[in-house]
């Protein structure tokens, strides 16, 4: 059989510095999970609306403003493709809501020789995306140097 341990409980655990999980949207918090550089280091991603101390702004970051595209047919515009705003009331899913900004922070944990908690967390990635109605995304994989 497989031994799990939890190693993080982001209703217990302490969140790092400068990142804010409170928002209003689909209830992710941690978008990623994935082994790091060996077993004893271990890469989460957080979603956050604000960006973790010590990092001024996101290293990949959306398209620049004013990207339109039209929407639930071609009388249906939105200025900004990636910065929607409001969905327009045409969509199927979330009309009337408002789509935002949330960055998704990279961060580098040490695993607990015994495996059994988290500790050094290090932002080193930030990504900046659109949280809208729609599946968030969030697959990772890490690959050997």
């Amino acid at each position: 059989g497989t031994n799990m341990t939890k190693v993080f409980d982001i209703s217990k655990d302490k969140i790092p510095a400068g990142l804010t999980l409170d928002f209003e949207s689909q209830g992710i918090k941690v978008k990623s999970v994935s082994q790091g550089i060996d077993e004893y280091s271990l890469i989460v991603v957080f979603s956050s609306i604000t960006l973790p101390d010590g990092i001024s702004e996101a290293h990949a970051k959306l398209p620049a403003p004013g990207h339109s595209a039209f929407v639930c047919g071609a009388n249906d515009e939105v200025a900004d493709i990636f910065r929607i705003g409001t969905i327009p009331v045409c969509s199927t899913t979330g009309a009337g809501t408002t789509s935002f900004t949330t960055y998704d922070s990279f961060y580098l944990y040490d695993v607990a020789r015994d495996r059994g908690s988290l500790s050094n967390p290090t932002a080193f990635f930030v990504s900046e995306a659109q949280v809208g109605p729609t599946h968030m995304g969030g697959g990772i994989l890490t690959l050997p140097s």
